[in-house]
């Protein structure tokens, strides 16, 4: 069974559109990174850090995952727990600039004016002088106003790419974000697995350039390991997995 549950881990990985950067590029510690529209590398699967117990669980999970090889990590401010993933990156003896480190502003921080300052505060917490991938976190509220802070935060070198969070809600939050943005999102995360395929939302992103992220890759706690339990993913030799599953970036333990 753990054989089979890692491989399927692997298949999850591939992604046609971006085969080419997968490719040729990779991490010092060997993991596949794809090329986002701004042209900017991002490590192409990772852990995320929600409902950890404790902001010092988190911290001992990142460490374990960054010495296992691992080059990404998800966090958000509403998991409150960004500041044990900082304390890892800093843990782990690895160069900053070999780790992405991507978390997320919650709406009771969107607002022109008062988003930056959540910026400073989030990387405060992270104890870093600068975020890979910074998220609206959810589609409500005045995500526009964030967006065009986001946007500063870019200019000033405090954020590197920036991406839209379960913005697949509806058409019309999506196609708002991307009518007054300036800087166009990169990335767009959402639920995403074999039995959530979503594939017009994934088309629809397609079409922008931007590369799409999967929280529940492997179907969530919900599921109770129904996606795990498929004979039809056991069967399958592992090209067949890598043609067949879902191919966009991976963040296992992920729930937004």
């Amino acid at each position: 069974m753990k054989k089979r549950i890692i491989t399927g881990l692997v298949a999850l990985t591939s992604m046609v559109s971006s085969a080419a950067a997968q490719d040729i590029y990779r991490t010092a510690a060997n993991v596949p990174m794809v090329q986002l529209n701004n042209g900017i590398l991002m490590p192409q699967f990772g852990p995320g850090t929600f409902f950890q117990p404790s902001d010092s669980v988190c911290e001992q999970s990142c460490l374990t995952a960054l010495k296992a090889g691992y080059r990404h990590i998800d966090t958000a401010h509403a998991y409150n727990d960004e500041a044990g993933g900082g304390r890892a990156v800093k843990e782990s003896g690895i160069p900053r600039e070999e780790i992405w480190i991507t978390s997320k502003l919650w709406p009771t921080e969107y607002g022109e004016g008062k988003t930056l300052k959540a910026i400073d505060e989030m990387l405060g917490r992270l104890q870093l002088d600068y975020i890979d991938l910074l998220y609206v976190h959810q589609p409500v509220g005045d995500f526009v106003g964030a967006w065009k802070d986001m946007e500063k935060a870019v200019a000033m070198g405090k954020v590197r790419v920036l991406g839209i969070s379960n913005f697949d809600a509806s058409d019309e939050v999506f196609d708002k974000i991307m009518r007054e943005s300036v800087v166009k999102p990169a990335v767009l995360q959402m639920e995403c697995h074999p039995y959530a395929q979503r594939l017009a939302m994934r088309e629809k992103a397609k079409r922008y350039g931007i590369y799409v992220t999967s929280w529940f890759p492997l179907g969530g706690a919900m599921s109770k390991g129904a996606l795990l339990k498929e004979e039809r993913f056991f069967n399958m030799s592992l090209e067949e997995n890598e043609r067949a599953y879902l191919g966009n970036m991976q963040i296992p333990a992920e729930r937004k």
